[in-house]
């Protein structure tokens, strides 16, 4: 998927996914979702009509990384609310969900309504919306450590998942995978290299296994060769549903370890959207704000990604992704994504090239909670 599509599906509200435009690029999509996961029963492509709620059935959601958020989206009778698709274990060996139900929601009404101080000279409101999710959510990691080189650039991750319920789809998972033991039990590893058409920019090893529970988890090590990527994960240790992290070497960063039971599916969550003119790739933040706290932004920072501090907030900055050289539609720039922990359960992310850097870093330290009868909430606010 190009930088494009992926820019399009965040800003997505659900009016505008019926469209014939956006129509076709689903259909896109779903042809690649197909293609390069396989480990759920294939959707038909319907039509979907205005009114009807929509499912989200996210094949990969990783926030800033440089793996392409990839969602196809399936029409739901407005009588009745989406039961969502199974977490299944996907290609890679990642835990890939993401079934939910979408619906607007009144800007006004949006319990987080971040809006900055002021915005940068030639900088203009265009749109403000908001949308309620009631989505699974298996990215939510149990565990996530980062090696980071004195910069604060990462350049090792460690990360498990789980423990959840997940259909297993054994023969897609054995053609693409090869039998191995991680914690005492027999699991499947992956290994992947980097590879410019599937989107890997570093060396990624997983493993997928079934505890003695019959709930599956999954572990990956990234930037790492085989060797060493075990070595590293032999810092965690699992006792039942707990996880625990002692590194092997020094120079790495615990950003998030779970404390309590296993995280639990579906979550809610609202996603508040300020769309701002100009900007050779478009300019404006989303605001993602979860019913449950789970983890900072720096847990889905990737190999490359910055780890610093907007305003004395944790935020994570990436290189400059995508764009025509990487295979994106002729004449897009890459795209620096900066996402900001603003309060536990509410972050805030944009994508912008990389000459708006500033004066997006100049919005996102200064955005404050407005009240409901803003006048730029109703002069842009649409639902």
């Amino acid at each position: 998927m190009t930088d494009d599509i992926d820019a399009r599906l965040r800003r997505a509200r659900p009016d505008d996914l019926t469209g014939e435009s956006m129509q076709a690029l689903l259909t896109r999509v779903r042809a690649r979702v197909d293609a390069e996961r396989l480990p759920t029963p294939r959707l038909r492509n319907r039509r979907l009509r205005p009114g009807n709620r929509l499912l989200l059935v996210a094949a990969a959601a990783v926030l800033i990384t440089a793996v392409p958020v990839v969602v196809s989206v399936v029409g739901q009778e407005e009588e009745g609310a989406p039961s969502g698709l199974p977490i299944a274990v996907a290609q890679t060996g990642e835990l890939s969900c993401g079934g939910g139900y979408a619906s607007v929601v009144d800007p006004a009404a949006a319990q987080v309504r971040l809006l900055p101080d002021e915005l940068p000279v030639g900088w203009a409101y265009t749109e403000i919306f908001a949308r309620h999710e009631t989505s699974q959510s298996c990215d939510a990691q149990s565990l996530v450590a980062l090696r980071l080189d004195p910069a604060g650039v990462v350049t090792g991750r460690v990360a498990v998942s789980g423990p959840v319920d997940a259909f297993v789809n054994g023969p897609v998972i054995d053609r693409d995978s090869v039998p191995d033991s991680v914690f005492g039990l027999p699991a499947r590893r992956f290994d992947l290299t980097p590879d410019a058409d599937r989107y890997v920019d570093a060396e990624i090893h997983r493993w997928v296994w079934t505890d003695s529970g019959g709930r599956q988890w999954s572990a990956e090590v990234i930037g790492f060769g085989l060797d060493e990527a075990r070595r590293q994960l032999s810092g965690v240790s699992i006792v039942g549903a707990a996880v625990a992290w002692a590194p092997v070497d020094p120079g790495w960063t615990l950003v998030h370890l779970r404390a309590g039971a296993p995280y639990v599916v579906p979550i809610d969550r609202v996603i508040w959207t300020v769309s701002l003119s100009g900007g050779l790739e478009g300019r404006g933040f989303d605001v993602y704000s979860n019913a449950e706290p789970r983890l900072p932004v720096a847990a889905s920072a990737f190999i490359g990604d910055r780890l610093t501090e907007l305003d004395g907030r944790g935020a994570v900055i990436s290189p400059a992704r995508g764009g025509e050289a990487d295979g994106g539609a002729p004449g897009s720039l890459p795209l620096v994504t900066i996402g900001v922990d603003i309060e536990p359960g509410v972050s805030a992310v944009t994508r912008v090239a990389a000459t708006d850097l500033a004066g997006v870093e100049q919005i996102l330290t200064s955005l404050r909670q407005v009240p409901a009868d803003d006048p730029r909430i109703k002069r842009y606010g649409t639902s």
